[in-house]
């Protein structure tokens, strides 16, 4: 399972593992368009945080993107990674 990505992989991997704003980050950089280094968390790695931290029980359906954003917000202040998460990050970043 790839875990991180960073601009320094294939297109293929970012397709099968990233999300749309990653995945068109790649793109630009494969096209020579200037952008800075960057690494994404793949998809799995997310999914797995959220479900760690019952996310969709704590914030519910998103109904109002205007007044849940706020609620998204302090959800990822206040749910910090797990030490298996990070370790599955910086291994991949090593």
């Amino acid at each position: 399972m790839i875990s991180v990505l960073t601009n320094k992989q294939q297109l293929s991997d970012f397709k099968k593992s990233a999300g749309g704003k990653a995945y068109n980050l790649k793109r630009m950089s494969d096209a020579g368009i200037p952008v800075p280094s960057f690494m994404a968390v793949s998809n799995e790695l997310f999914q797995t945080y959220l479900e760690q931290n019952n996310f969709k029980k704590e914030i519910g359906e998103i109904t109002n993107p205007k007044v849940d954003s706020k609620k998204v917000e302090e959800f990822f202040s206040s749910h910090p990674i797990n030490d298996e998460l990070w370790s599955q990050i910086e291994k991949n970043l090593a």
